[in-house]
């Protein structure tokens, strides 16, 4: 068959090197270590002590009257109140490392994942600065060398929101570590406290990783053989791209397509149902054990068997971190961390079924106002991994944006706004057919939209192969060959701006790419989102370095409010400057991700 794309992103881990030099201890620190009160929780808390590192050991639990703190908004409050009193410099977040493995579902997330938003949502709140930032380490969130164990899902999705984080509140070190699980803990906390590189690393007794993206050939053109006697089941079954696949299996004359959904139908959707040969509507929250359960149980009433899941529910986050419920987190997350745990379970029960995890190219990237997301699909990335490992066959598969359906028709998404080129239905099936054949996780089925990517190069949370490299500087010559134009802004709202207003002003039309700005109108007003506000944040921070801060931002949302806020921070006294009829833009550019550049980065 032809394929619309003869190749796709591989995602793998590529061992790294440090510089002679990099190694910086700072002796006079203080570290608070945030652990699980668990037995791993002390073993780390008395190596920190042998290091004779200074440190206050705050510990996650429910027995509060041996000095452990609940992992709820009091419970993190009241770490944040005791940092600041103490005169903490750095924080080193470690409770994925110190869990319980045998913890249930919902405790790993309560002090893990969850806890740490919990704990970024009330660090900035409470404005605490820690001059020696935020370190997150995790412990066996990925298969990077082979050599690990077990793979901890809850690690990977703690590990993958700390990178958003990052990115949401760059004003700070921040650093993610994933720690091989029999590495020695004096090592571990060597690398964390003593090390900082801005790209997240995989600490490995073979050495130092990082994610690495390349381009990988189609291996074959044969499409997956589905199993005309199997029964397929497919989550978020009544949206875009679920209802896409449902008609592909149709056609295919399968013996039975399930749908799944959490509502009732309304009579238009029951017909939509109705059309397709073979299929049927189940009401069930895949994120509910008990509702799996009862799918499971009817499975096996009706003599089906099942030949595979495909689990495409999902809802979008949207926002950042530091303004959103903890129901709002919980909604995005929850479908698809439990819902592929409950779903596993039906195909633990078939031998030889499948289960597909609809990932997304979010769990990469870390875009901002996606820390929800993005963790969640981390989770099912990290899953993927540790279910193969236990004999089931599953993948997880890094989606860019479809066409027409699914997120990317919901909230208008189109290739000129993502880093990687959307793709047609069709062509999303074919993939997903070959992804499936082949068994192949940590695949994008994509390329590189370039004209992002030339943009955005230095900002990636990534390291790319020599040959993308290349064919960025080919596309830089075409660009800078083709235009190299400023553009006129326009500022209303004022005769005469001031020097701050203007440059202001100009970062703004710089971001939402405008041509006029009303110095009292909202950023978010004319058109600002979460990721072109952290765009102009570092804008800002070139210009007034540690002035303004995220939240400043949502404050002081206009130009005539951020520059009043600006000119009374530095103390800065300007004569207001009579523009022109059409006042210049700066040729500034603003960059979309964060990270160091790193050995065979372009």
């Amino acid at each position: 068959r032809d394929y619309y794309a003869s190749r796709g992103l591989g995602d793998v881990y590529k061992r790294q090197r440090y510089e002679s030099g990099e190694w910086n201890k700072n002796v006079d620190s203080k570290w608070a270590v945030i652990l699980c009160n668990s037995e791993e929780g002390t073993k780390l808390a008395e190596t920190f002590e042998a290091e004779n590192i200074e440190h206050v050991p705050y510990y996650l639990g429910e027995d509060t009257n041996n000095k452990s703190y609940t992992a709820d908004s009091d419970g993190i409050l009241k770490i944040i109140d005791d940092i600041s009193k103490k005169n903490i410099q750095g924080v080193l977040w470690a409770t994925d490392y110190t869990a319980d493995l045998s913890m249930d579902n919902e405790s790993r997330r309560r002090y893990g994942v969850n806890a740490l938003f919990t704990f970024f949502k009330c660090m900035i709140q409470s404005r605490v600065k820690l001059s020696e930032g935020l370190k997150i380490v995790v412990k066996n969130a990925w298969k990077v060398n082979g050599e690990e164990k077990y793979i901890d899902p809850f690690s990977a999705a703690s590990a993958s929101i700390a990178k958003v984080m990052s990115r949401e509140y760059a004003g700070m070190i921040w650093d993610i570590i994933d720690a091989q699980a029999d590495m020695p803990e004096s090592d571990v906390i060597k690398e964390c406290i003593y090390k900082h590189t801005s790209l997240a690393r995989a600490v490995r007794t073979t050495g130092i990783y990082a994610k690495y993206l390349e381009y990988c050939p189609v291996k074959n053109q044969e499409s997956y053989e589905y199993d005309k006697q199997g029964t397929y089941i497919i989550s978020g079954g009544m949206g875009g791209i679920g209802f896409s696949i449902a008609q592909k299996l149709s056609a295919l004359n399968v013996k039975k397509v399930i749908l799944l959904g959490r509502t009732e139908l309304s009579d238009d959707a029951k017909n939509k149902v109705a059309s397709l040969e073979n299929a049927e509507y189940v009401r069930c929250d895949v994120s509910k054990e008990e509702d799996v359960i009862r799918l499971s149980e009817y499975l096996e009433e009706s003599g089906d068997v099942c030949a595979g899941v495909f689990h495409a529910a999902g809802i979008s986050g949207d926002g950042f971190l530091m303004n959103k419920s903890d129901a709002y987190f919980n909604e995005v997350v929850t479908p698809k961390i439990e819902g592929s745990l409950n779903l596993s379970n039906i195909v633990r029960t078939y031998k030889g079924a499948f289960l597909v995890m609809f990932s997304s190219i979010t769990s990469i990237t870390g875009e901002e106002g996606q820390g929800d997301y993005c963790c969640a699909n981390a989770f099912m990335d990290s899953l993927a991994c540790k279910l193969v490992d236990e004999g089931i066959n599953a993948i997880a598969i890094n989606w860019p944006s479809w066409e027409k359906v699914g997120m990317a028709a919901r909230y208008g998404i189109s290739t000129e706004d993502s880093l990687f080129n959307t793709m047609p239905v069709e062509q999303g099936l074919e993939w997903l057919d070959y992804l499936i054949e082949n068994r192949e996780s940590s695949v994008i089925p994509s390329e590189f939209n370039m004209k992002l990517l030339v943009q955005y190069k230095e900002e990636l949370p990534f390291l790319i192969s020599a040959s993308i490299t290349e064919e960025i500087k080919n596309a830089e010559r075409k660009e800078n060959k083709a235009e190299n134009e400023k553009s006129n802004l326009k500022i209303k709202g004022s005769i005469n701006p001031s020097d701050i207003e203007i440059k202001v002003a100009n970062m703004f039309a710089n971001v939402l790419g405008l041509e006029e700005i009303d110095i009292y109108t909202g950023f978010q007003e004319m058109g600002g989102n979460s990721l072109m506000t952290t765009q102009l944040l570092k804008q800002i921070d070139a210009e007034y370095p540690d002035v303004v801060d995220i939240a400043d931002l949502f404050s002081y949302s206009s130009v005539s409010e951020l520059s009043a806020y600006i000119k009374e921070k530095t103390g800065v006294e300007e004569e207001s400057i009579v523009p022109e009829e059409a006042i210049e833009e700066e040729n500034t550019h603003c960059l979309l991700y964060t990270s160091d550049a790193a050995d065979d980065k372009a």
